[in-house]
């Protein structure tokens, strides 16, 4: 899809500029442009109605630095633990430069990912022969391609680039444990989404809040039976809506591995605004909860002040720690060879 966004790059810098009230030409134009080429026609960014039409107008119109923050992988750890606590957020094994990587001293199965994009993931799996070279070289790829540039996501333009390395989610047998996204609007989830075999034949749930399974396919297929309620649904829902009302939206992701519940992301533009629901009177659906503010102008900031504004100058210096949490969350085959979600290294 990477082709049909070429003129995200073009208004990246611009669109750093929070200061700006009124939108530049460009932006919107751009858009507009990206919204049509996916699904034939524009999106009505002055009374946006629908879930898609509410996200580009976000990429527009809502300047909260919070987006920033919460998209950081390394930073927003920091800020769940504060909400939530410490247990609910996985460790940091390493965080710093590719040229920095002590894979000498990093135990396997672990993850490795850049703070400010989203996939591009390299698992490592037991046992596996990095190839060094070829690992950083990748990285490095993935450090230089600005991902809110290309998609119109001005929350992850402020992000410092770096690589972080996370021990793998351990789950029975060495599956892939269950991705479980709530979609919270002004502190309430609405809407759940959960991921199967994310790497392997991916399907796709949506259920309301009283997980009952809802009748429509958003972008991928849904699983041939009806999934169950995990034993963990009302912590999960509790600690998405405690993340969730800071905001007037954003998707809280989680996921339930038998050690306890684990703090994925927060998203603030699911799916860039370009995956299709199906029927598509859910898109309207998905959009109702979300209450925007006049259309027109710019948002600086919304909800609550940010509790801990010096976050953001946390360091960036490496930092090693203990990785002793085992697991497999990985597609890779069991040769031991290490390879990149979704590209080869």
């Amino acid at each position: 899809m990477a082709e049909l966004f070429t003129t995200r790059l073009n208004f990246g810098d611009a669109a750093r500029n929070g200061a700006v009230e009124t939108p530049a030409f460009a932006e919107v134009q751009a858009i507009h442009a990206d919204y049509f080429k996916i699904f034939g026609k524009y999106p009505r960014l002055r009374h946006p109605r629908t879930f898609n039409e509410k996200i580009a107008w976000r990429k527009i119109y809502q300047r909260d630095k919070r987006f920033t923050l919460f998209a950081d992988k390394f930073a927003v750890k920091y800020e769940v633990e504060r909400l939530i606590g410490r247990r609910y957020v996985i460790p940091t094994l390493w965080a710093g430069a590719p040229e920095g990587l002590p894979l000498e001293r990093l135990t396997p199965p672990y993850v490795i990912k850049v703070t400010h994009g989203s996939g591009g993931n390299v698992f490592v799996p037991r046992n596996a022969v990095v190839n060094r070279p070829k690992l950083v070289a990748f990285l490095r790829q993935q450090l230089a391609f600005s991902h809110g540039a290309q998609w119109g996501e001005w929350g992850y333009l402020g992000i410092p680039p770096q690589v972080l390395v996370e021990p793998m989610i351990e789950m029975p047998g060495g599956g892939v444990p269950e991705d479980y996204k709530f979609f919270v609007y002004h502190g309430r989830v609405h809407f759940i989404q959960v991921d199967y075999a994310r790497f392997a034949g991916h399907t796709r749930e949506m259920f309301d809040r009283d997980w009952r399974r809802l009748p429509l396919q958003y972008a991928f297929p849904p699983p041939p039976r009806a999934g169950v309620r995990p034993a963990r649904a009302e912590e999960m829902t509790g600690l998405a809506e405690t993340i969730g009302a800071l905001f007037d939206f954003v998707r809280v992701d989680f996921y339930a591995p038998p050690r306890g519940v684990l703090f994925g992301e927060a998203t603030f533009y699911p799916g860039a605004g370009y995956e299709t629901f199906a029927p598509e009177s859910w898109n309207l659906a998905f959009g109702a909860p979300w209450k925007l503010p006049a259309a027109g102008r710019r948002v600086q900031q919304t909800g609550p002040a940010l509790p801990n504004p010096a976050v953001f100058a946390i360091p960036r210096a490496p930092v090693l720690t203990g990785n002793s949490h085992a697991g497999c969350l990985s597609w890779v085959s069991r040769s031991g060879a290490a390879r990149p979600d979704p590209a080869e290294v």
